[in-house]
């Protein structure tokens, strides 16, 4: 399902899907993905423009555009979507949720092909890394501070002054592969995701000389902070260590499980019913649908 997880992952059709559903149940989708990067980079304002020339809802600039298929190595607007100018960019707001999509499958290469993805589930500099958090880091600061940070654990910041740990952990545990969608399902999207910014303790000297970076939290010495929280959600993440959403869609899916188990059950025993002679046609083609229907009503509570 998500291109940064494993093949096993991948084999679970059936699985996929009801995961797909209840992620979009919880607001942590592309779409919702999108939409939270939207409200953090122009507040959804598909006209903005900075003082460094970074346009649109993504604020993409030349480079990400290069990679996107919108633009030339020199500059010039390739014709990809009937974007031939700048105005006409900013007056598109399908072609720039179709920009973005193309710069973060780029991404997604990338993180792969060098690797990254080996540090999702586990903790750089007191972040936690996740799939969605690795594309956000490349939107903001690009494939090689990405990759330094990941290796080497160093922080670097665009050009407004935002360190990449920001949007890693703003845009954690959002629903991956990064696929093409609209605009319409990006307006219309309710993002739930992202974790709370983590306390960094005051420096305090340590008896190691192994790198701070590499060293597990439970190793650090205790000090007098109290983490705070922006939302319920982030909170609840802080406490127990699992996004609010994950929980609700765990037990959602637990649900389905069994609705289905009970509508496979239902079908076997009145097939074998009218096998036997002991059930009409009626009474198999009355069970079927009584059985889809609730099924039916299922998906679409959780839809």
């Amino acid at each position: 399902m998500m291109q940064l997880l494993s093949p096993t992952w991948r084999k679970h059709g059936l699985w996929g899907l009801l995961f797909v559903a209840l992620a979009a149940w919880a607001g942590t989708t592309y779409p919702d993905f999108l939409k939270a990067l939207g409200q953090r980079e122009s507040s959804m304002n598909q006209f903005a423009v900075n003082r460094y020339g970074y346009a649109g809802l993504f604020q993409m600039g030349s480079l990400a555009l290069q990679d996107a298929g919108y633009k030339t190595a020199t500059g010039a607007w390739t014709g990809k979507d009937g974007i031939n100018s700048q105005a006409d960019y900013l007056a598109d707001a399908q072609a720039q949720v179709n920009a973005v999509t193309a710069y973060q499958q780029k991404a997604e290469a990338f993180i792969l092909s060098q690797h990254l993805d080996t540090a999702i589930g586990t903790t750089v500099s007191g972040v936690q890394i996740t799939a969605s958090g690795l594309i956000a880091g490349y939107h903001l600061v690009g494939p090689g501070a990405l990759r330094n940070y990941i290796n080497n654990g160093i922080v670097a910041s665009d050009g407004n002054g935002v360190p990449i740990t920001t949007y890693i952990q703003q845009f954690a545990d959002y629903g991956l592969p990064v696929n093409g969608t609209t605009y319409a399902s990006v307006v219309a999207a309710t993002p739930t995701g992202g974790v709370a910014t983590i306390v960094t303790p005051p420096s305090v000297s340590y008896a190691t000389t192994a790198p701070l970076v590499n060293m597990s939290p439970l190793l650090l010495p205790s000090v007098a902070t109290t983490p705070t929280y922006a939302t319920a959600a982030a909170g609840f993440q802080g406490a127990t260590g699992y996004a609010m959403g994950d929980v609700r869609a765990l037990m959602m899916l637990l649900v389905a499980a069994l609705v289905l188990l009970w509508f496979g059950y239902t079908l076997t025993s009145s097939w074998q019913g009218f096998s036997a002679g002991t059930l009409t046609v009626f009474n198999l083609k009355s069970n079927v649908i009584q059985g889809s229907i609730v099924v039916m009503l299922l998906m679409y509570i959780i839809w």
